[in-house]
């Protein structure tokens, strides 16, 4: 597939990619995200990150991009344009905390809402409008029907992401122009699931009803929820489907960004910022299988159940910054966002690798989550550290990988608390805190 061009100008100095085109218009800069997502969504560029090549001054940033595109609001001409040679890489998102790639952009609405005849409604905890978890209610609503390369599955158990409170909340403000600019296109949340197929798709060979599966789908706050077969894996006998429900997300964030991102080696020495947490708690423990030295950070409370989970070293952060150590890392793996750049690269070896995944809370801007991104994308182009971005791709292999982690006993999720459906709320309430150990189950069967 042939990737789109994007372009980045300064409203005061634009500039454009040397792609020789003149047909071209600039945007305003809470539009920057959501174009390059629209694209994507469109088939029309392949994968993120995407390549900027020019930069102006931050507070004045737009993006470029091509007329045929679909139009978005707030147009105005772009009137001169300056080549620059030589592009940069930029992360989108952090997708930790506003979700990771589990299936296409608008796979949220792939299966449908039509009762069959025979079909009971089904209980689902809804939001009709965005806000806090106060607006979350239980609704019976008609029980969903699977596409062809989809799934229904029979819920017992789902996990709560920061993933699902930032599609509470509309937040950053850029994703409404995705899911919706007044109120939500599809109005239930949950992507962790765990589970009995009921139904399957009619392109689905690898799974069939009655097979316990544990993945991600679409609205898994409810007793029944579609999910891709491709994102689906079969559940061990000997992991419950509260254990399950933890994996997908925060396990597959840990697996992929210790082993692919920083080709985690036996013997190096791996700072977590936030080793407590959903993500954390996995990342710890799968690093100590790639035979690494770990060291957590973590509140008082949580000293003692770090050491517990295999960590080596704990630093507890109302005692000890861990910035200001004369110790260096060859990863920190930053699940907080709470710190700059300069600090936490002062704690990564000349030839380590920094990666960032927090985005930090609820009421971070859209700005402030761009500016930082571009940031640590100019900066990285003049350190000697690596700064790989993050995507999380749940796939069957890797889920199939994590469970044989739990069945060995290597991996053992780590659950906080488990709500039952109609305390749905209470649940996106506790992990929206900050201040979770480990994971928040939803029991639902």
């Amino acid at each position: 597939m042939a990737r789109t061009p994007v372009q980045i100008a300064s409203a005061a100095t634009p500039f454009s990619l040397g792609d020789g085109r003149d047909d071209l218009i600039a945007l305003r800069p809470r539009h920057l995200l959501a174009l390059l997502a629209a694209r994507q969504h469109a088939g029309q560029i392949a994968l993120l990150p995407f390549r900027i090549e020019a930069i102006g001054q931050l507070d004045l940033l737009n993006i470029v991009r091509q007329k045929n595109a679909k139009a978005l609001p707030a147009v105005t001409p772009l009137k001169r344009r300056q080549v620059l040679p030589n592009p940069v890489q930029i992360p989108l998102f952090n997708l930790c905390h506003i979700g990771c790639d589990h299936g296409s952009s608008n796979s949220a609405y792939d299966c449908r809402q039509d009762s069959q005849s025979g079909d009971r409604p089904m209980q689902a905890i809804v939001y009709r409008r965005y806000g806090s978890p106060d607006v979350l209610k239980p609704e019976e609503i008609p029980k969903p029907t699977p596409a062809e390369d989809q799934v229904l599955i029979r819920v017992h158990a789902a996990a709560v992401n920061p993933y699902d409170w930032h599609f509470l909340r509309g937040t950053p403000s850029f994703i409404r122009l995705f899911i919706g600019m007044r109120g939500p296109k599809f109005p239930q949340l949950g992507a962790d699931v765990a589970g009995v197929v009921e139904v399957v798709g009619a392109k689905v060979a690898s799974l069939k009803a009655g097979d316990a599966v544990f993945g991600t789908g679409q609205g898994s706050f409810a007793e029944y929820a579609c999910a891709p077969a491709a994102q689906l894996a079969l559940k061990p006998q000997e992991m419950s489907f509260e254990q399950a429900a933890c994996l997908p997300i925060a396990g597959i964030t840990a697996l992929q960004g210790l082993r692919d991102k920083a080709n985690v080696q036996p013997g190096q020495t791996v700072l977590i910022n936030g080793a407590a947490g959903g993500v954390g708690t996995f990342a710890v423990q799968i690093a100590k299988s790639l035979g690494a030295r770990v060291t957590g950070v973590c509140g008082t409370r949580n000293v003692e159940f770090l050491g517990s989970i295999g960590t080596d070293e704990v630093i507890d952060y109302t005692h000890e910054d861990f910035a200001r150590s004369a110790q260096r890392y060859d990863l920190l793996f930053d699940l907080v966002g709470n710190r700059s750049l300069a600090d936490c690269l002062s704690v990564v070896k000349p030839r380590g690798t920094y990666i960032a995944c927090g985005g930090g809370g609820p009421d971070r801007s859209s700005f402030d989550l761009i500016a930082g991104m571009l940031q640590n994308t100019i900066r990285a182009k003049f350190i000697s550290q690596k700064m790989p971005g993050l995507l999380a791709k749940v796939n069957s292999e890797d889920l199939a990988l994590l469970a044989d982690l739990v069945r060995r006993g290597t991996v053992i999720p780590v659950i906080d608390e488990i709500y039952s459906l109609r305390k749905t709320a209470e649940a996106v309430r506790h992990v929206e805190s900050g201040h979770v150990r480990g994971k928040v189950v939803i029991a639902i069967a």
